[in-house]
């Protein structure tokens, strides 16, 4: 039995909102491994109730093993579609999976700003080379694609 401190610390830990990843959920084999989900809310024994990706709504016990997920909010260029804000996972998996292949980061922005060193454009690397449609020009100061 968990004591009031162990789940106030749970609940700091895990807000609602929070992204976690599953390791092993014990008697459920049906909860594979790299599982994602997103926590709705922790009860008064500790249990950490999360809305999985695959539609499960199974709750998290202190005998699971899973990790939080480190999220970062990006700005997704779709080819002919609008820009979206969206958060992913602050890995590469994340950033391969929202690329669809292996990542390139290109870092076109650098200069007297420093806010503008933070900012980077992850791509396909193998984008070009594959002939995926493209998608946004860089361009340099007088207008010249640059990529």
């Amino acid at each position: 039995m968990m004591t009031r401190t162990e789940i106030d610390r749970i609940k700091e830990d895990y807000p609602p909102g929070s992204h976690v990843k599953l390791i092993e959920m014990k008697g459920e084999p049906q909860m594979l491994y790299g599982l994602k989900g997103t926590v709705r809310a922790i009860d008064d024994i500790g249990q950490i109730h999360v809305n999985w990706e695959n539609g499960s709504t199974l709750a998290l016990t202190e005998e699971d093993r899973f990790e939080k997920m480190h999220m970062i909010r990006v700005i997704v260029c779709r080819p002919r579609e609008k820009p979206t804000i969206e958060e992913i996972g602050d890995n590469l998996d994340s950033m391969q999976e929202i690329v669809g292949g292996l990542i390139e980061e290109y870092m076109p922005f650098t200069g007297d700003d420093p806010r503008e060193d933070n900012i980077a454009i992850v791509c396909n690397e193998e984008g070009k080379m594959n002939r995926m449609p493209l998608n946004r020009a860089i361009t340099d100061e007088d207008g010249q694609m640059l990529d």
